[in-house]
């Protein structure tokens, strides 16, 4: 049976049923322009150098056979919750992920005995994995140049790199100087699959990363 949870609450300790359950893919953001005398138009779709999304659609169907007093206390605490808040949604078929997305309509119904609800999120593009990427490498003057292999299963995303002290990254084509403290880097950007860093210096240094699909 499939259960839902929004907001660390699984629908299935109200009693609710998930009937139905559909997660739309995003679309990506297009830009054409036309230029005159020139056939077709032009894609800058990709000008900035990356595909960016639109949001997407995640529609649930609950029920549940209850007596309409119950009912509509259950449905009061539900909407005062959750209706028109940003939600983090997790499904049980998928629990090392979760998606984010307002409540943006939730429609009521009612057959026989049974009564229905439709929620409709407005969710962000992006399929999130529950637990953030860690990975740490200690590099001293004697080890010489070391190479890191930062894995990532989406999309692509920037690293927050945290190092005690000065280092000097190589990443695709780019010579990174890592200062000691907290930061992001723009030229290190993990692509989907495994990313190559050569690295020296003498430092510990901690990448941490959320990895994000479609």
């Amino acid at each position: 049976m499939i259960d839902i949870t929004i907001n660390e609450e699984r629908l299935s300790e109200s009693g609710l049923i998930v009937e139905t359950v559909s997660v739309t893919p995003p679309q990506p953001n297009t830009t054409y322009i036309r230029i005159p005398g020139r056939s077709g138009r032009l894609d800058l779709t990709e000008a900035f150098g990356t595909i960016t999304y639109d949001q997407r659609n995640i529609v649930i169907t609950t029920g549940k056979k209850q007596s309409n007093g119950s009912w509509q206390e259950l449905e009061r605490r539900f909407l005062t919750k959750h209706l028109g808040r940003n939600c983090k949604i997790v499904l049980s078929y998928d629990a090392d992920h979760y998606y984010t997305g307002r409540l943006t309509k939730c429609t009521l119904e009612k057959k026989n005995l049974i009564h229905k609800m439709k929620l409709t999120f407005t969710a962000e593009p992006f399929r999130y994995k529950a637990e953030e990427t860690s990975a740490k490498l200690s590099i001293t003057a004697e080890s010489g140049a070391q190479t890191m292999v930062l894995k990532n299963e989406g999309v692509e995303v920037i690293p927050t790199i945290t190092s005690s002290g000065e280092a000097t990254i190589t990443f695709a084509g780019h010579e990174i100087t890592v200062n000691e403290g907290t930061a992001q880097y723009l030229q290190i950007r993990l692509q989907t699959g495994d990313n190559s860093l050569k690295i020296t210096g003498e430092a510990d240094l901690t990448f941490q990363y959320r990895e994000m699909s479609l």
